[in-house]
């Protein structure tokens, strides 16, 4: 796809053009890329040897130009191309390396997005798009980008399709309700080795901050479990701590970032379940009682760490309704005096509805937090997974 624009106006979306043949981008610069997988940072195209003579760079004499590929399971799948035509030397190697860390996340969000497109023909996409913009500009009355809508369809496509989640685990549900447009709060599944590894995270802030840790975070458990192989749940907090404090440089920089979260690793063969938590807490219920595994007393991230604390893991049967979640739910203000929602009314909820079917115990969640909060706005995005074994 190609698109336009500059600073103060809208952008243009341009119809696809055959690489070889469009006239937008400089046919040199894509063609090194294309060729060699790798990326391509220009100081000054109109002075760069090998590249001042394109055409393009001759009639639009660009600045700085980045040109990066996006590849995923070793196949080239989109270019990306951007250009200052005010200063040079824009691009630093610092935010090369961002991109970089992030095409691969890119490529992954590209292909799940092709599952979506298998639900709706285009026309129908692109018209609940549009409609979808005009009811947030209306409710949110905010000059919304398009940068951000599409840091929303990136995280929209990174979440796992809730049928690749019934698959494995046929009993479950999903509430995700984010504040704003993007949320700080995510979920994650895989199904490894027979073992069905699911996660609730809850990224610092919100909004498109709280996006962004959200993309690495879900980069950081994808590499946790396919690449390393790691299944065991404090194992893999840890990885994700080292993590978090690596990709954001938070012992060189006063950056503290960081996110809480559960994660439960099922063992189908052995009927086990086996969770650990950062700040986050496991709620079950076995022979209709109500049990909650603390997490952790620390987060994830160089600020969130406490002297001595380690992540630990609880073993369980794997039999009973489970549920993990971030705060949002409990945090939420509302009911006749505007208090908080708080834990112990939550947890009472949740051993009220737990036998029901759970896409009715999702529809009741959803229908008690909005008679909860009535006119109150929703104060941080809500994630609730519930499954039952």
């Amino acid at each position: 796809m190609t698109a336009k624009g500059a600073m103060g106006e809208p952008i243009t979306w341009i119809d696809n053009d055959p690489l070889g043949r469009t006239t937008f981008v400089p046919q040199s610069v894509v063609r090194y890329v294309t060729r060699t997988q790798q990326p391509l940072v220009l100081s000054n195209a109109s002075k760069e040897e090998g590249y001042k003579k394109d055409p393009y760079v001759l009639e639009h004499q660009p600045k700085s130009v980045l040109c990066f590929p996006v590849v995923n399971k070793g196949r080239l799948q989109q270019v990306f191309y951007l250009e200052n035509n005010l200063a040079t030397g824009t691009f630093t190697a610092n935010r090369q390396e961002v991109l970089g860390m992030l095409s691969s996340q890119i490529g992954i969000s590209l292909e799940n997005a092709q599952l979506y497109e298998n639900l709706e023909g285009k026309v129908k996409q692109r018209t609940a798009e549009v409609v979808s913009q005009k009811e947030i500009i209306e409710k949110k009355n905010a000059d919304i980008t398009a940068s951000i809508n599409y840091a929303r369809r990136i995280q929209e496509a990174m979440l796992p399709p809730m049928d690749q989640l019934q698959k494995h685990l046929p009993e479950s549900f999903v509430f995700y309700q984010p504040r704003d447009i993007v949320s700080g709060d995510f979920y994650w599944f895989d199904h490894y080795k027979g073992h069905s590894i699911i996660a609730a995270v809850d990224c610092t802030g919100h909004g498109v901050p709280g996006a962004f840790m959200s993309l690495i975070g879900n980069s950081l458990l994808l590499d946790v479990v396919r690449s390393r192989g790691i299944l065991d749940p404090s194992e893999m907090l840890e990885a994700l701590d080292e993590g978090v404090i690596r990709w954001l440089k938070q012992r060189e920089t006063d950056n503290r970032d960081g996110m809480d979260a559960a994660i439960c690793v099922i063992d189908h063969e052995n009927k086990t379940l086996r969770f650990a938590g950062a700040h986050n807490p496991l709620v079950y219920v076995q022979e209709g009682e109500i049990h909650k595994v603390d997490g952790s007393r620390r987060g994830i991230g160089m600020n969130r760490r406490k002297g001595g604390v380690k992540f630990s893991t609880k073993e369980l049967k794997a039999e009973g309704s489970f549920y993990i979640f971030s705060d949002g739910y409990q945090d939420q203000f509302g009911g006749p005096n505007g208090k908080k929602y708080m834990s112990r009314r939550f947890r009472n909820v949740l051993h009220s509805i737990h036998e029901t079917p759970m896409s009715d115990q999702h529809d009741r969640l959803e229908k008690n937090l909005m008679e909860w909060r009535n006119d109150i706005p929703q104060i941080d995005d809500v994630l609730v997974i519930g499954f039952k074994l």
